[in-house]
Formats: structure tokens, C-alpha cells, sequence
């Protein structure tokens, strides 16, 4: 039996002792369901003022992968009395008056270029807000962004480009935004977030590498066994970096967006996935 077996009991849609499936409908367009993992009480149905609209890149949703990830990201939710969430990393951070047609759009027209990349785990940090996984940054021989980093600042430009097209139109979803620009603000993409907790994080990487479940390779590991430059990516970006679940990344497979209240997982509100 596989070591990663037990982690499986974990994984978002299967009830268990420590946590119960709800199911959360959006009230606005356009309409969807989400199947959310919440420990230990069941989440509100929509964030009560959303902070900002979060655009996220998923492994398909019945990859082994997600299944995974999803069991981790469950096991330290409950270890922390937080609530669980879908494995992703964040591609955009919007206002949340964004309007969700023009997202809808341009994810639709870069989706077949997003689905061909993937997101590779370089090492793992335990940060002031929680546990953070940093993914490979790509560039090319002139310096410029490569790969996945260059997707998202294209998909940054193609959102503005919407934004200004209706503007000139004078569409009434746009005209009293307040603003008239798309601005790329995520901080340090990619990165992967396993955990939300202000105390513990250190305990909770600890664990997973007693379990086998963050491994490090030869080239990353210091005398301590631990990163030799965590949160220096760059300076991973040569080697192989670790493993999650025994997983180098994930192919991404899946786009959502979501209305979000910061880093409260009970109150973000899934409203459009593309698969």
C-alpha cells in the first residue's frame, strides 16, 4: 500500500470524521456550484465584502495530483482549525467590481496555452501568514520572462486591453469602475499556498517531513536538511527542487476565479471555472 494512501481520506468530496462536505451556491452571474472542504463549521455562502477577485491555475480536478494536494491542504486545515480550499496558484488579483464577462473571455481565448504548462514546486517556506510552496520562475537567455510567468503578464495585458476596449465603447458594466487600468500585483509568481495560519508553521512543515511528504533532493538540502536559500527562487531555478505528496507540480488543467476575503478560505466564493 502506498505511503500516500491514508493522505486519500482528505481529498475535497469525501465526508470524514474531521470534515464535512458543502455544497455553495453563487447569487450572482454567472451561476455555479462549489464543493467546499470547511473544518470545523460550515462556511457563509458568499464573502460578505470581497476583497478582490482571485483568477487561479488548478491540476485537473481528477488528476491524482489534485487529489493529493487536496488531502494535504485538508490534513493542515485541520491541524489548524482553518478550512480547506482547492490546490492553486494565483494567476491574477482584481478589484472585485471586475467584470467577471471580459475574465470569462480572456481565459477562454488563453486557456489551450495555459493547459500546456506546469507549475514546479522549488521549496517550501513557512511565512508570517502561513506555508508557502515557491514554484519555478522561468526566463530566457536575454533575461526576459519565460514560460508561465510570461502567460501571466500576457494575460494581465489582454485584460487591460479588454478593459480599455469597453471603456472606449462606453459599456455600462465598466463605465463607474473607478479605474481604467489593469495592474499585475500578485507577489511572487508562482506560488503555491498549503496552509493559512498565523502560528505553528514551522510544526507543520516539520510534520509533513517526518511523514514523507516534503521531500528535498540532494542539491537543495542544506546541513539541516532544510532549503539552502528559502524564498530565494531563483537561486533554486538550477536544480530539482521537492516533491509534495511525491509530486514535483502539477499540470494545470483547470482556470477559476473567485471572489475572495483575503486569506479566509470560509469566504471565498468560486463563480467561474474553465476546464
Amino acid at each position: 500500500m502506498s505511503k500516500f494512501k491514508k493522505w486519500l481520506d482528505w481529498r475535497p468530496g469525501k465526508k470524514s470524521p474531521s470534515f464535512v462536505v458543502h455544497s455553495v451556491t453563487q447569487t450572482s452571474e454567472p451561476a455555479s456550484t462549489s464543493t467546499v472542504i470547511s473544518a470545523p463549521t460550515p462556511p457563509p455562502s458568499q464573502p460578505s465584502s470581497p476583497s478582490n477577485v482571485s483568477v487561479w491555475l488548478l491540476p485537473a480536478q481528477s488528476s491524482p495530483e489534485n487529489q493529493v494536494l487536496s488531502s494535504i491542504i485538508g490534513h493542515l486545515a485541520n491541524k489548524y482549525g482553518n478550512y480547506a480550499y482547492h490546490p492553486h496558484v494565483t494567476l491574477a488579483l482584481l478589484p472585485p467590481s471586475f467584470p467577471p464577462a471580459i475574465i470569462e473571455r480572456v481565459l477562454n481565448e488563453m486557456k489551450s496555452k495555459l493547459f500546456e504548462e506546469r507549475v514546479v514546486f522549488e521549496a517550501l517556506h513557512p511565512g508570517q501568514t502561513g506555508i508557502l510552496v515557491y514554484g519555478r520562475r522561468e526566463y530566457s537567455s536575454t533575461g526576459a520572462p519565460a514560460g508561465l510567468m510570461a502567460l501571466q503578464q500576457v494575460f494581465h495585458d489582454r485584460l487591460d486591453e479588454e478593459l480599455k476596449v469597453a471603456l472606449e465603447r462606453g459599456d455600462e458594466a465598466v463605465v463607474n469602475l473607478g479605474y481604467t487600468e489593469v495592474r499585475n500585483i500578485v507577489p511572487m509568481f508562482p506560488h503555491f499556498s498549503i496552509a493559512y495560519t498565523p502560528a505553528g508553521q514551522a510544526e507543520g512543515v516539520a510534520e509533513l517531513q517526518q511523514m514523507g511528504f516534503y521531500t528535498l533532493t540532494p542539491a537543495h538540502q542544506g546541513e539541516s536538511g532544510t532549503a539552502k536559500t528559502p524564498g530565494d527562487v531563483d537561486a533554486l531555478n538550477a536544480g530539482e527542487g521537492m516533491t509534495l505528496g511525491g509530486y514535483r507540480g502539477y499540470q494545470v488543467g483547470a482556470l477559476f476565479a473567485a471572489y475572495c476575503g483575503g486569506l479566509r478560505p470560509e469566504e471565498w466564493r468560486i463563480f467561474l471555472r474553465v476546464e
